[in-house]
């Protein structure tokens, strides 16, 4: 099983330490941990669970994770799962990665794309934590997590406010898929938000004795409340794209509207030369100026001069703008 190991001291900081210093201090009733759990079978996970003295039912769910908002309170631990956005192949995905919150310790499971030791050590280097604890260390991870979708979204709120700007301007400038793209990243934020959202909510409705990390709430208020403004910003970016997408329709229709607008003025030009045309074309004895000498430069002319003034007619009159 690979896993690594942080100790949270009284200071409020965090150390790296191995497997063995873990082992030695982590029943002594003083020192917090965090475990990351990067990679490891089930059975290996079944028997580090239960050294670390983690009920059956608990070790169950983290056996056979839901990959949904759940939050499962037990005796001495609450197990949960949070979502996260991460990227795969160049494109922000969910994920899901489970937390056993004990009273001095906390274990994270499938956590080798999202907690990372660099990730861990930023949080508390970013977010003083109010007491050295495992749990203070937990509500700051939460915060910092909904802190970076509130980021994510913030900067797709640019963009969009960009392309709306662009589409004033300039509206064939844009493409529908840049929209569609927009709307995809949208859709991924707002399903990552609403989990944690879930999420939080229902680890607010837990007993204080149970909700360990409730003993420093700033970052899970933080978290909380995050979550809830961010929902609030892509709503309106929802309706900014479902904008953005009814005006590059328009602007596609008006631009279809005005080529078959100049191809009916096309028509309505050389209709009076087809008639004429077909006139002179009918194939009888007795047509008069048949012989005439002038009769074919006299006809040519007067469909030269009726196509350019009906062309003149139209453009003065603003049809072929």
């Amino acid at each position: 099983m690979q896993a690594n190991y942080y100790e949270v001291s009284n200071r409020a900081t965090i150390e790296p330490v191995d497997e063995m210093f873990y082992s030695q201090k982590r029943n002594d009733g003083r020192s917090m941990f965090m475990v990351t759990i990067l990679e490891s079978t089930a059975s290996e996970l079944e028997v580090f669970l239960n050294k670390a003295d983690v009920s059956e039912t608990a070790i169950y769910s983290a056996l056979n994770p839901r990959n949904m908002s759940v939050v499962f309170p037990f005796e001495n631990e609450i197990y949960f799962e949070f979502s996260v956005c991460v990227e795969v192949e160049g494109a922000p995905k969910e994920q899901f990665i489970a937390f056993i919150a004990l009273k001095n310790m906390v274990i994270c499971l499938n956590a080798s794309t999202v907690i990372t030791k660099e990730r861990l050590l930023a949080v508390s280097k970013q977010l003083t934590l109010a007491t050295g604890s495992s749990p203070a260390l937990l509500s700051a991870l939460l915060a910092r997590e909904t802190l970076f979708i509130s980021r994510q979204v913030i900067d797709l709120r640019t963009t969009l406010y960009n392309m709306d700007e662009q589409m004033d301007r300039n509206p064939d400038s844009l493409e529908i898929a840049d929209i569609h793209d927009q709307k995809q990243l949208l859709r991924v934020y707002d399903m990552v938000n609403s989990s944690q959202m879930s999420c939080l909510n229902m680890l607010e409705t837990l007993s204080p004795k149970l909700l360990a990390f409730i003993e420093d709430p700033m970052y899970f208020k933080l978290a909380s409340s995050t979550t809830q403004n961010t929902s609030q910003v892509m709503l309106r970016l929802d309706k900014t794209t479902t904008d953005l997408s009814l005006r590059y329709d328009s602007n596609s229709q008006d631009k279809m509207n005005h080529r078959l607008g100049v191809l009916t003025i096309l028509s309505v030009i050389f209709m009076p030369i087809t008639f004429l045309a077909g006139i002179f074309g009918m194939n009888f004895d007795n047509m008069p100026g048949l012989h005439f000498t002038w009769g074919y430069p006299i006809a040519l002319s007067v469909m030269s001069a009726i196509a350019i003034g009906l062309y003149f007619y139209f453009k003065n009159d603003g049809w072929l703008d």
